[in-house]
């Protein structure tokens, strides 16, 4: 079911698991599709990884990181990010 016109992410078998699908689409080079996956997720290491490593948008990742505010740390690496709790 779409909702104001945005697939929606959505699993049948118990817990949104995104991160196999973010490595079939990221090897696969579907980067902005991967890209969608990890914001659905919520999942900023991810976001970070392909706007950096992969798509090379340096732009968008420095916006990303001026959103997310005061309450994320990067603990080891991009893919470290992770909530202050």
């Amino acid at each position: 079911m779409r909702r104001g016109g945005q697939p929606q992410l959505r699993t049948t078998d118990g817990p949104q698991r995104p991160a196999p699908a973010l490595q079939v689409l990221r090897g696969a080079g579907y980067f902005s599709h991967a890209l969608w996956v990890a914001q659905r997720a919520q999942e900023a290491g991810w976001q970070l990884d392909l706007l950096l490593e992969d798509m090379q948008d340096y732009d968008a990742a420095l916006g990303f990181i001026g959103e997310l505010g005061h309450g994320w740390v990067v603990l080891t690496g991009l893919s470290g990010l992770q909530a202050r709790g």
